[in-house]
């Protein structure tokens, strides 16, 4: 599990491990703004057993915020680890 990324016209690229790319995830939370990191750590939270959910305000914001662009690169899994071509198009036009 983890993440390779790489971009063309550049010679380095980075792998990153299981906590790599939760921590990777999380500074993209922070860099999208104010209380989107808070956003993300809840609801990566409420995803594990016994965490606390996101109430209704919290969804709706969730849902706008992470429904396409980087918020579809937050949502993805690393274990699925599989994102469609036009989820890959759009985290290349940001």
């Amino acid at each position: 599990m983890g993440l390779y990324l790489e971009a063309k016209g550049y010679a380095n690229s980075v792998e990153l491990g299981y906590t790599g790319f939760e921590i990777y995830r999380q500074e993209i939370a922070k860099a999208c703004g104010a209380g989107v990191l808070d956003l993300y750590l809840k609801w990566r939270k409420s995803c594990r057993s016994g965490g606390q959910k996101l109430n209704e305000t919290e969804l709706k914001m969730f849902s706008a915020l992470f429904s396409e662009g980087f918020g579809v690169f937050l949502r993805t899994s690393e274990c699925e680890g599989e994102m469609t071509p036009a989820q890959r198009r759009t985290l290349i036009k940001l």
